[in-house]
């Protein structure tokens, strides 16, 4: 086949492939600086990337730091001429340390998803680095493309569309995942909204088409479709070049190990098939009759049903290791765990609402045929809720992302929605579009907005609460919730780790059960369990 260069600008790939950015540790500057060496682009993943620095587990902020430089002047030196650049996620918690470090290192481009990268071109201000946002949907085309416009009046350099085969990536449901054909319109369709800001900037935009391209045939569908490039990841990962240890590119363990995970959400799911996937016997755990833990709890929202792409994506990938046993509706007890015989135990037990000891709090949330409920009562009751609650008062305690989803699911039902947050500010921690949003939702629905506001006792009926200015009064309620964040839930852990103290057996808790974190960081640790198996001579 014969194909046009990709030209990003005045950047020109002869060989018109973009190498994936697979974190953690999988493409780092000698997978990439190999591509660009032979005309592709090569891309390092920011995710982790500090991962094998002495200071890592000390200061991992800094050991990131060193790396990104680190592997860009070592995929540099492999390739001198080509073009090398980072895959930074927007999820990541020094997202904006990183995109500046990949600048002052020399990179030619960024690619940017795992969340809307809409401060990326103040960030990259004063740099030649390209910007290459990750859109899949024409929506999310749209929005970053008009965002872009609107506030930095910048556009994108490149766009990378992925689509529901592309590895790691969440956002697609089971029957988009099922259909290839649909989704053919949904890649012409962003080609056309690209289409726009390219006569409106007088420049190429070249979009490039990511997911299931593991063959000639699946290039040259993605050509035909209007695309100027394709995006190929997990087809490097065999090769020499990879930057993956020998172990996790032969996927197999040396020898017998047993792995006990404990808890089937997001974290364990990963944890066990990571551990199957490798050779590993793998036995988990699940105290529930369903898995994906707080993420399928969350989905049941309505406006958050999309959060239940990954567990599912989880589940289907568990399904197909015949050597990874599930085991529903099982109490983790000594005595269970004791009979799989493990060499490592895992502990994803998760997190609980956090719960203060404020007075009335505890007598009264979540009891039956009470006012008062926790953020899972409400979930658990959510197709009870009628669709009309015209002149309801609802009192929404806690001002995070978890309090504003019980307010977006009923300030459209006409309810009378307040919100009650001690911090001066509501949604400290949400990205800018979401805060955006969430805040011309609140304004729509004439939610009443209660800030520096401290809760002091919960009633029957009503919330106690002080104001700002030191004044004591009572907020009446139809409805009343609590959502003052999360607790990790340890106890199995503690229990685990004293009665395997004295033994060779490794305990190990991550996700949740450590603390209250984004999905991202439970996965993460749950991939490490390579690490672990590699420590204890497994791999």
């Amino acid at each position: 086949m014969n194909y046009k260069p990709l030209q990003i600008g005045d950047l020109i790939a002869e060989r018109p492939i973009v190498q994936g950015g697979m974190g953690v540790g999988i493409s780092l500057g000698n997978l990439a600086g190999a591509v660009a060496k032979e005309g592709g682009v090569g891309i390092i993943s920011s995710a982790q990337i500090g991962f094998k620095e002495e200071d890592f587990e000390n200061n991992p902020r800094l050991a990131n730091k060193k790396a990104i430089k680190k592997e860009y002047e070592k995929a540099r030196r492999i390739s001198p001429n080509g073009i090398i650049g980072f895959n930074i996620m927007v999820a990541l918690k020094d997202y904006r340390e990183h995109v500046i470090e990949a600048a002052k290192a020399g990179a030619d481009i960024i690619v940017s998803g795992a969340g809307l990268p809409t401060e990326l071109p103040e960030y990259l201000k004063g740099f030649k680095t390209k910007m290459a946002p990750i859109v899949s949907s024409v929506k999310s085309a749209k929005v970053i493309l008009k965002y872009w416009d609107r506030r930095h009046n910048a556009t994108a350099d490149m766009i990378i569309i992925e689509g529901p085969k592309a590895g790691g990536h969440l956002g697609f449901s089971v029957e988009e995942l099922e259909s290839e054909l649909d989704y053919d319109h949904e890649i012409q369709g962003i080609i056309d909204v690209v289409k726009e800001y390219e006569k409106k900037y007088n420049k190429d935009i070249p979009v490039v088409v990511a997911g299931g391209i593991s063959d000639k045939n699946k290039v040259k569908h993605a050509f035909d479709l209007g695309a100027q490039g394709v995006q190929v990841a997990t087809r490097f990962v065999p090769t020499k070049e990879c930057d993956a240890d020998e172990n996790y590119k032969k996927e197999k363990v040396k020898k017998h190990c047993s792995v006990v995970v404990i808890g089937a959400g997001t974290a364990g799911l990963e944890a066990a098939c990571t551990a199957a996937e490798v050779g590993c016997t793998t036995f988990l755990l699940e105290k529930k009759d369903v898995l994906g833990g707080l993420a399928t709890e969350i989905s049941k929202i309505p406006a958050k049903h999309r959060l239940n792409d990954f567990p599912v994506y989880l589940q289907r990938r568990a399904a197909a290791l015949d050597n990874l046993y599930i085991f529903k509706n099982v109490e983790a007890t000594l005595e269970v765990i004791e009979k799989f015989n493990p060499h490592i135990i895992i502990c994803a037990t998760g997190s609980a609402p956090l719960l203060p000891p404020i007075s009335g709090l505890h007598e009264n949330i979540d009891k039956e045929g009470g006012k008062v409920e926790s953020i899972l009562s409400m979930i658990k009751h959510v197709p009870d809720y009628p669709e009309d609650m015209t002149g309801q008062k609802v009192v929404v305690i806690g001002g995070g992302a978890v309090g504003l989803d019980v307010v977006e699911f009923f300030a459209p039902r006409g309810a009378e929605v307040s919100i009650v947050e001690m911090m001066p500010a509501i949604g400290r921690d949400l990205d800018p579009v979401t805060k955006n949003d969430t805040k011309c939702m609140m304004e729509k629905y004439n939610v009443n907005q209660l800030t520096s506001t401290a809760l002091q006792e919960v009633k029957e009926d009503c919330f106690v609460v002080k104001s700002p200015e030191g004044e004591v009064y009572e907020l009446p309620f139809d409805h009343g919730f609590v959502c003052l964040g999360m607790r990790a839930q340890s106890k199995v852990y503690e229990e685990v780790s004293k009665a395997y103290k004295d033994t060779n057996v490794r305990v190990e808790n991550i996700g949740d059960s450590v603390r209250a974190r984004r999905i991202i960081d439970g996965t993460f640790e749950g991939r490490n369990i390579v690490f672990t198996l590699e420590q204890k001579g497994f791999l």
